[in-house]
């Protein structure tokens, strides 16, 4: 008797843990559900004009060859929205550069969370590249440098 109430009592907690529970696999690390994306501190790189957007890429933290790094992609007004952010450390081209696809942020409207492989080493005069696609399809590139301009 006992096994019968067991099993499907264990079976109604495992299932009940397992949907309060969402993993966000990304660059090697998760986050469960309610766990922010804490890197350290956001670093403007610059702001450019791509197609109707103001763009701000960040740095969060310290970007360190070899390993992955975070960053945000905010793009102002964030209506119309993008369809897709890409961005890549390298060349224009992106030759044996890691691309990687942004997240949209559901609670910075126009912000797009990224996860950038960081080469190793990293070539001279890399930058990081953005590429925005907007819903009609165009694909909008800049580039930013590795490190904010300083301040004068």
């Amino acid at each position: 008797m006992n096994r019968i109430i067991a099993f499907p009592l264990a079976l109604t907690l495992a299932l009940g843990l397992a949907s309060t529970i969402t993993v966000a696999e990304e660059g090697g690390h998760h986050h469960e559900e309610g766990e922010g994306h804490d890197h350290g501190d956001e670093v403007a790189l610059g702001t450019k004009k791509l197609g109707e957007w103001q763009v701000t890429a960040n740095r969060i933290g310290a970007w360190e060859a070899g390993k992955d790094g975070a960053g945000t992609v905010d793009l102002v007004p964030a209506k119309p929205a993008a369809k897709s952010v890409r961005v890549w450390i390298g060349d224009e081209e992106g030759r044996a550069a890691v691309k990687a696809k942004g997240e949209p942020e559901s609670a910075h409207p126009g912000g797009w969370h990224t996860h950038i492989s960081v080469p190793d080493p990293i070539p001279e005069g890399a930058k990081l590249w953005v590429v925005i696609e907007t819903e009609a399809g165009e694909k909008l590139k800049d580039s930013f440098p590795l490190e904010p301009a300083a301040e004068k």
